[in-house]
């Protein structure tokens, strides 16, 4: 009982502080940020006119845009209010991923990583597609993990119905699936992928409709939502949005930092939590090691979930030269958080067994990281320009 209560304490104090943190800059910036003019405006037109379609991307994800600024107005609480939700609901979802595979300690650190990351808490409270499609990933990675595959199937076509890159998750589950030797179970697969076709054809022409008031072709939707993108380079597009462009390989091999320009706002920088940044490629190789020569299940799924979130873009942009963004990375930070989380975990342990002085400096090591990591998390973070706006932000012209 004491156990249950304690991880309901870490849980529901993550979720709890996300929220906060999110509430303190909801309104921060009275004004559209990033990609937030092309969804909101089109949320607005399907509020009051239903033509708001955007046939760039499916209209799930707007569609919750659209019913936050129907419920509390046309001001960053409506058009920011549900992606703030869906991102809570996230912090809650990876918890309960790490707890499965890793153990509670492990989920606490992984969890403490992931709520303060920087990439992640910036573009989780905009109006935005990525904080609906990442939670129904999630969402869909912790039901295959709990053996529901119907259940995963459906939860994973939701979230390509908010942005189609949310499909990329099946390669995350199917290679899981073969690799650890589920692939006995052929028919809980078949009923897995039958549901992600089911509920994304029933879903789509249902969702464009509410979007646009027309029933369109769910095959021609889904040829374009697939290839509308490839083969654009990033000349193609206008000179603000060129210069925010990164190969996919920069974003873990340069500590990339963008300044994010707000209509009539302030700049914060856009960045991977630099903590979290200089991790990324041990992390992974250390994943490699412990899959390799002890064969644990954790290792396998955050390779996969690396692999299928963020390397497969690298091929992707080679052979495509199709432009890519760095916060495309959003989905493979919750691997990196994970294969951390389990690394600092293990030297927890090894701390404790030891019980001599290097184990207690190997605990402290721990803390000292975690602290650290939250620390520049907030140095970095919109938060910070809460309390001192004219050192960590400025006025645009």
């Amino acid at each position: 009982m004491r156990l249950l209560d304690s991880e309901k304490f870490h849980i529901g104090g993550l979720a709890g502080v996300c929220l906060l943190m999110h509430l303190a800059v909801i309104r921060q910036v009275k004004y559209f940020v990033f990609d937030e003019i092309y969804y909101v405006l089109d949320a607005v037109k399907i509020v009051f006119h239903r033509n708001g379609l955007g046939a760039a991307h499916p209209s799930l994800g707007k569609l919750f845009i659209a019913s936050g600024t129907w419920m509390f107005g046309y001001n960053p609480w409506g058009w920011r209010m549900f992606s703030v939700i869906f991102s809570v609901v996230s912090v809650i979802l990876f918890y309960l991923i790490c707890r499965r595979l890793g153990g509670k300690r492990t989920a606490l650190f992984a969890g403490l990583l992931f709520t303060f990351e920087n990439l992640v808490f910036f573009h989780s409270g905009l109006g935005i597609l990525d904080p609906f499609f990442i939670m129904f990933m999630l969402l869909s990675f912790l039901l295959y993990l709990q053996n529901r595959y119907v259940l995963s199937g459906a939860s994973l076509a939701l979230s390509a119905l908010c942005k189609f890159t949310g499909m990329f998750g099946v390669l995350v589950i199917f290679g899981h699936w073969l690799i650890t030797g589920r692939g006995r179970g052929i028919r809980k697969m078949l009923l897995f992928s039958a549901a992600v076709v089911a509920i994304f054809f029933l879903f789509l022409p249902l969702t464009d409709f509410l979007a646009s008031g027309e029933w369109l072709n769910p095959l021609g939707r889904l040829h374009y939502l697939a290839f509308s993108h490839v083969g654009t380079s990033a000349t193609e597009l206008p000179a603000e949005a060129r210069s925010l462009t990164a190969q996919p390989w920069d974003w873990v091999l340069k500590p990339l930092t963008t300044d994010a320009y707000f209509a009539n706002g302030l700049v914060n920088k856009e960045l991977i939590t630099p903590t979290l940044w200089a991790l990324i490629v041990p992390s992974m190789i250390y994943m490699i090691y412990e899959w390799v020569r002890n064969r644990r299940d954790i290792a396998l799924f955050c390779l996969l979930w690396f692999a299928g979130t963020y390397v497969i873009w690298i091929p992707l942009a080679l052979i495509s030269g199709t432009y890519t963004y760095l916060f495309y990375f959003m989905p493979a930070i919750g691997a990196v958080s994970l294969a951390i989380g389990f690394a600092l975990n293990r030297i927890w342990e090894v701390g404790r067994d030891r019980g001599t002085r290097f184990g207690y400096l190997l605990r402290a090591s721990v803390v000292a990281y975690l602290v650290l990591d939250i620390a520049v998390f907030f140095i970095f973070s919109p938060i910070m320009t809460l309390f001192a706006p004219h050192i960590f932000a400025r006025a645009v012209p």
